[in-house]
């Protein structure tokens, strides 16, 4: 499973060009993990935002 395809799309765009360091390490390998773990694309958007 890649991670970029169960997380929603716009946080991947985002994400890809973001130069915000704080930002990008709030979103580590791990916590990605643990957010495409999550079994609803709705509770997903809820814990990105």
């Amino acid at each position: 499973m890649k991670i970029a395809d169960v997380l929603p799309q716009e946080f991947v765009d985002y994400m890809g060009g973001c130069q915000d360091q704080a930002l990008i390490k709030k979103f580590s390998g791990k916590m990605l993990l643990r957010i495409a773990g999550l079994e609803s694309y709705n509770r997903r958007q809820q814990v990105i935002c």
